[in-house]
């Protein structure tokens, strides 16, 4: 079992491995500053855009995504919202399809939950999300 966070955005339902996932603000606690974390002035990405889907309004949820403290490819991550944590077996993961070559760079599996009616998307470690929201952010699921 790994603990992963489970969050929403757009239409889509993902799920973040723990490991990457280094702090989480709620829209409570979200200001209207451009986002730093601890003290580090760290590139946003708006996981809409990544995943081609509109953006009504602001992020509702915001997470320092990255594998350590000191990690170069640290960014802050935008949700429309925080579903918790869920520990997903081994054998509740799917591999991802290869035939959806762009959605495969951002995401490494497919895992359906129990009570849960929709498949999630796990995002992959170790991404550098900032290098793929600068080239265009093109690996959409609904572009295969």
């Amino acid at each position: 079992m790994s603990m992963h966070l489970r969050g929403r955005i757009g239409t889509y339902q993902v799920l973040i491995p723990a490991g990457s996932v280094l702090d989480v603000w709620t829209s409570e606690n979200i200001s209207n500053e451009a986002p730093t974390w601890r003290g580090r002035a760290v590139p946003y990405v708006d996981g809409r855009a990544l995943l081609g889907e509109p953006a009504p309004g602001p992020a509702g949820a915001l997470l320092a995504y990255g594998e350590a403290v000191d990690d170069a490819k640290l960014v802050i991550l935008g949700l429309d919202e925080v579903l918790g944590s869920v520990s997903v077996a081994a054998e509740m993961l799917q591999p991802f399809p290869q035939s959806l070559a762009d959605a495969h760079r951002l995401f490494d599996g497919i895992a359906g939950l129990p009570g849960v009616s929709t498949k999630l998307l796990r995002l992959r470690t170790g991404l550098d999300l900032a290098a793929l929201a600068e080239i265009g952010a093109s690996p959409t699921p609904s572009s295969a």
